[in-house]
């Protein structure tokens, strides 16, 4: 008598479940019953929309390509993008592994030996987001210019900002990180959140699915619940108030702009690059655009800019782009 299998997912199954998921990524407003009813219709689709979630969330590349600006924004192209997988070999070591995936070339700032009563930290360039793997299987990602350390221990997970940003994919199940910048602290409960320097305040957003603050110091005042796109200022801002779109999708190493203000979008594009753009007349950081950059592209972005409100572009210094009126 043979033994009977059930048959493993197509193609097709695999190149759906992949929409899906790039349309949950995107926020797509009342998507969620409708991936349900999708997913329960044959434990095929379930099997390849798990298979496109764990690549996504290991590689932070969603299988089968990753959509136009069709309201997604498609993924900036890596020169040598680096996915560290930090695992501990032993109670004082880590073992090192993972695939290159850093978007600027150069060598990466690997973590230090990494025990249970010792920090690691991570750190990225200007220009570089970097995805490690912690102890526990869950993920940090640094966004350029950033710097944290981490301490991964029995019943503890703690994360210290020293400057920047970081998104955590957490392990389901783990438990809560404590993050903490500066005087501002904050114990969150989630499966992904980002957490950022931003003045002398510390923000916790939460990008794809609403995350819990179960404390923190100094009270925001705010609901403990934070829904998806929304953020709070620790300490600052008692009310959870709306993440700005490239604010979200900052991962992909493109700046999502959706009729925000040009000196909002100069900013952050300097923000990933040595050579910088300026704007000629403060009025025109007023201005409105919309549209998906390469976030280590100024020239692409100045040239794209200048064609979209008829800007001329100068160019005074090597490493200085101005954007002015005709």
């Amino acid at each position: 008598m043979t033994e009977s299998h059930e048959p493993s997912p197509s193609r097709e199954s695999y190149r759906t479940a992949s929409r899906w998921l790039n349309r949950r990524v995107a926020g797509e407003p009342g998507l969620e019953p409708k991936l349900e009813e999708w997913l329960v219709a044959d434990p095929r689709n379930r099997e390849a929309f798990d298979e496109a979630l764990r690549v996504w969330r290991e590689t932070n590349v969603i299988p089968e390509g990753y959509g136009g600006f069709d309201g997604t924004v498609m993924r900036a192209p890596f020169l040598e993008r680096k996915s560290t997988h930090v695992a501990l070999a032993s109670a004082a070591a880590v073992v090192l592994a993972g695939l290159s995936t850093a978007w600027i070339v150069g060598k990466d700032a690997f973590p230090g030996l990494v025990t249970p009563a010792q920090a690691a930290a991570y750190e990225t360039r200007i220009g570089q987001i970097q995805t490690f793997r912690l102890a526990d299987g869950s993920a940090i990602t640094l966004d350029t210019n950033s710097r944290v350390e981490v301490v991964v221990s029995d019943g503890s997970r703690q994360l210290e900002i020293a400057k920047g940003r970081v998104r955590i994919e957490n392990t389901v199940g783990a438990g809560a990180f404590t993050v903490t910048a500066g005087k501002r602290s904050a114990t969150v409960n989630g499966e992904t959140f980002d957490a950022y320097i931003a003045g002398t305040g510390m923000r916790i957003a939460a990008p794809r699915f609403p995350v819990e603050l179960t404390s923190a110091d100094p009270e925001t005042g705010a609901p403990k619940r934070i829904d998806v796109g929304a953020q709070v200022e620790i300490g600052l801002r008692a009310d959870p108030f709306p993440v700005a779109r490239s604010d979200l999708e900052w991962v992909s190493g493109m700046l999502a702009l959706d009729g925000s203000r040009l000196g909002d979008a100069v900013a952050a594009i300097n923000r990933y690059n040595r050579t910088t753009v300026r704007l000629g007349d403060p009025a025109l950081a007023l201005r409105k655009i919309s549209g998906a950059f390469r976030a280590n592209d100024p020239n692409a972005f100045a040239q794209a800019v200048a064609r979209m409100l008829d800007l001329k572009i100068l160019r005074p210094k090597p490493a200085e782009i101005v954007l002015s009126a005709r």
